[in-house]
């Protein structure tokens, strides 16, 4: 988080570098006990990016979504592809409890987590890699019934 890396941009399948970190998500025993994950994700939805960047990005995203569920929650993600000049966008949601007003106010600061496991890097990250793409980050969230997170880049 100190040192950043310089990232190196070429044409990128946002959609593809998506799947890519899902098919490693789904080694991980907590997601093999019972959480789902649908997908809904257009081809060729290209951006100009840094594709382990945008990897990074999508893994902290999806740990963060694992760990807000229980065993037999749901993952949604989505990828878009670029229409009438918009953005290409990637959601990832889950049924989790959502967050409270207060832990929203703090997501993207850096070493604040709400786990006994976690750094509080993840997202402080996440946002650094999106806006190092040009890119927009939202988050819709509420107490009891989950978060979405989009993550909007400029098309080629």
């Amino acid at each position: 988080f100190a040192r950043p890396k310089e990232p190196s941009f070429k044409k990128i399948d946002l959609g593809a570098a998506l799947n890519d970190v899902v098919k490693i998500l789904i080694l991980d025993k907590k997601v093999r006990k019972g959480v789902r994950i649908r997908r809904s994700i257009e081809q060729e939805a290209f951006i100009k990016g840094d594709i382990d960047l945008i990897k990074q990005a999508f893994w902290n995203l999806l740990l963060n979504a694992v760990d807000a569920v229980e065993e037999e929650g749901r993952l949604m993600l989505s990828v878009k592809a670029s229409t009438n000049g918009g953005d290409v966008a990637a959601t990832i949601g889950d049924n989790g409890p959502g967050m409270t007003p207060a832990v929203r106010e703090h997501l993207f600061d850096p070493f604040f987590t709400t786990t006994a496991h976690g750094t509080g890097l993840g997202l402080p990250t996440v946002q650094m890699i999106v806006q190092q793409h040009g890119g927009t980050i939202s988050v819709e969230t509420s107490a009891g019934k989950g978060t979405e997170i989009r993550l909007g880049f400029p098309p080629v």
